[in-house]
């Protein structure tokens, strides 16, 4: 900070405003403040100063002790630039604030100065005698003592830090003002700078602080009118939150609005009837308000209240509202492009992650939730065309009940969606109860009155409607809405198109792997699967279980209740392995009667206690005529072997599966049988 702006603050610190800042906040909450400088030495008046101070800084034992705890720790707080709490020499409770402008401490408040507990008087006699005190003095200055308790002192170090520093910042401000006033006389006659600003927040404000210094001005505010082109809305406000400039937003019926609206000029007031009218607060003693205009219609309005101006400063504001009128307006349309560059990079992003979508269901709803966004709007409903009964059906809809609208059919021709898709054209309506195209009542339903209807087209052939109502500011559409969503249309007509494609493909490809009797795997997908199966147990080291498994007695079923009754028992010993084996094993359909169950990361172990359920729940099942079966029920057995314990490549791990099962038809049936190697031979039996 440089020397003259350290200088500008301590001026700042001892001017009459802060001093009677802190004196105002000494006397309601009964603490001692004073302010000191950066340098620490006292700056101004102390406020409510406790005459037992006084007193212990009259000798110069007392003052020593002062300077040595009193001011260190304001020392401290100034080079640490953190608030310090603490108890002083006297027994009192204390508080050190620093004041920051820029990140730089500039000065302190200090204070507190309250007893916690009940003076006790042995402690302040030590305290009289080490500083030589008169007992008299003392007792009174004891008695005059404020007691309080801790979380005062807290909540005035609270209050004390924002307050300084919100004071420093208006300064701050204030002098920044000072220096830039040239450039803003400069901007009243010619408007250059206005014209150069991209933000509208730092143009309201710029317009409003420029009159506020140029004309001394006691409390102004920038309205403007909203979409709905009923209430103005204030944008920005300079003067004391007590004048309720902040909240001024009146309607165009509105007392002087009214008048301002008929008459395009200036208008003022100073009585108390037309001030309540146009909804200003009691502290409100006088306005004028003038009118910005765009063209033939007012924008906005900007109101001065309790300040009293010459005809000439009113003729001076009045054409310096033009120069705000074409600020207002190149900011405006700076916004616009910014939001349709936005826009236009949002939509690449947006049709990227709507092209990468696979899910049917979850593209309409993407579609959906996209669509509103890049529009800014609350409903939308997307329609699928059906080329077979040529009907509209709603797959997806925002802002409505889906369980209502779910069933809706629309011929091609009828209604707004239906002419939308016959024509293949677009539909921008921005009132539907003035449009002669579809002019008709606004439903309930609707917020408002203004939509987009849009035909989703792939080949020069329709396949849907898009329709986007509501927008979230209560605004219409307009034309850039309409070529932003006809971009954003063509590229989902493409993710639709490519995603029921997709979709087909899967089907088609589920169809190919997919046994068409059990709807299990079949064979040839379950060789492509437990290969890569086998492949990712070898990377990681862990097991993997095979259950080849045969229907017993099928042949002698099916022969005698015929291939109808056979085929529909294979369904349900299908339906009974899926439903028993875990979400991580795969049934497949080896051939026949014949079944496989892949247990990946399954131990010989565990894949015993799953093979055993499901013999069990097999021979639970009913199964229709199983009484006539050889062995009086109907039942599976099955083959167990294990990667890598029994084998080490799919061949030789379903021949030992195999095997297995072979061994369990051959010990009767209705059983479990685990792989086992044969045992290796002796020389001596070799010999024999």
């Amino acid at each position: 900070m440089k020397p003259s702006e350290q200088k500008d603050f301590r001026k700042l610190l001892i001017s009459d405003s802060w001093q009677r800042s802190m004196a105002g906040f000494a006397r309601l909450s009964g603490l001692t403040i004073k302010c000191v400088g950066s340098d620490g030495a006292v700056l101004g008046r102390s406020y409510e100063e406790r005459y037992l101070c006084r007193l212990i800084r009259g000798t110069g034992k007392g003052l020593q002790r002062c300077r040595s705890q009193c001011g260190l720790r304001i020392a401290r707080s100034l080079r640490d630039g953190e608030p310090v709490t603490f108890i002083c020499y006297a027994g009192l409770l204390c508080f050190t604030i620093p004041l920051k402008a820029d990140q730089q401490v500039i000065g302190a408040i200090f204070g507190g100065k309250i007893c916690t507990d009940a003076p006790v008087s042995s402690k302040y006699m030590a305290l009289a005698a080490e500083c030589g005190l008169n007992h008299d003095q003392l007792f009174k200055a004891i008695g005059e003592l404020r007691i309080g308790k801790f979380r005062e002192v807290q909540n005035a170090v609270t209050y004390l830090t924002s307050v300084g520093q919100t004071l420093t910042d208006s300064y701050r401000q204030t002098q920044n003002f000072g220096r830039n006033f040239s450039k803003l006389f400069s901007l009243f006659h010619l408007g250059n700078d206005l014209n150069l600003v991209m933000d509208s927040h730092e143009l309201f404000g710029l317009i409003l602080n420029s009159l506020s210094i140029l004309f001394d001005l006691t409390g102004c505010s920038l309205v403007l009118l909203d979409p709905s082109g009923k209430h103005f809305i204030t944008q920005s406000y300079c003067g004391a939150e007590e004048l309720g400039l902040q909240s001024f937003n009146p309607g165009i019926q509105n007392g002087l609005v009214s008048q301002i609206l008929k008459e395009h000029k200036p208008v003022y007031t100073s009585e108390r009837i037309q001030i309540e009218k146009s909804v200003f607060n009691e502290k409100v003693h006088s306005v004028y308000l003038f009118p910005i205009y765009l063209g033939q219609k007012v924008r906005g309005l900007i109101c001065i209240v309790n300040t009293g101006l010459s005809e000439n400063n009113v003729r001076m504001i009045h054409a310096f509202c033009d120069q705000a009128a074409m600020a207002i307006q190149n900011v405006e349309l700076r916004i616009r492009l910014k939001n349709r560059i936005l826009d236009i990079t949002n939509l690449g992003m947006l049709t990227t992650e709507v092209g990468e979508t696979r899910e049917l269901n979850e593209l309409f709803h993407l579609i959906l939730n996209k669509s509103t966004e890049i529009v800014k709007a609350e409903q939308a409903s997307l329609m699928i065309l059906d080329e077979a009964s040529r009907e509209l059906t709603i797959k997806a809809c925002k802002g409505m009940p889906e369980n209502v609208i779910r069933n809706l059919h629309i011929k091609v021709g009828e209604g707004i969606a239906g002419r939308v898709v016959e024509k293949g054209e677009p539909l921008l309506v921005e009132d539907i109860e003035k449009d002669l195209r579809v002019k008709r009542k606004k439903k309930m339903k609707y917020k408002t009155k203004s939509f987009i209807s849009i035909p989703l087209i792939m080949n020069d052939r329709p396949i849907g409607v898009l329709n986007i109502s509501d927008k979230i500011t209560g605004e219409i559409f307009n034309e850039d809405d309409l070529k932003i969503v006809r971009i954003f249309a063509s590229q989902v007509a493409i993710a639709l198109e490519r995603t029921q494609l997709y979709q087909r493909s899967k089907e088609m490809e589920q169809v190919l792997i997919t046994d068409h009797l059990t709807n299990l795997l079949n064979r040839r997908y379950f060789f492509e699967r437990t290969t890569e199966e086998i492949a990712r147990a070898q990377r990681h080291s862990y097991p993997l279980s095979l259950m080849m498994i045969d229907v017993d007695d099928f042949k002698w079923y099916n022969d005698h209740h015929g291939h109808l009754a056979g085929d529909e028992a294979l369904r349900s010993v299908a339906a009974v392995i899926r439903e028993t084996v875990r979400n991580i094993d795969f049934v497949a359909r080896y051939g026949g009667e014949e079944f496989t169950v892949v247990l990946p990361q399954t131990s010989k172990r565990e894949a015993v206690v799953i093979g055993e359920r499901l013999l069990k729940e097999v021979e639970k099942f009913y199964f229709p005529y199983e009484e006539d079966q050889p062995i009086g029920n109907f039942t599976i057995s099955a083959g167990l072997a294990t990667y890598p314990e029994d084998a080490r490549n799919i061949k030789s791990l379903i021949d030992a599966a195999d095997k297995a099962l072979y061994r369990a038809k051959a010990s009767g049936k209705n059983r479990l049988s685990l792989f086992r190697k044969p045992e290796k031979r002796s020389m001596n039996q070799e010999e024999k």
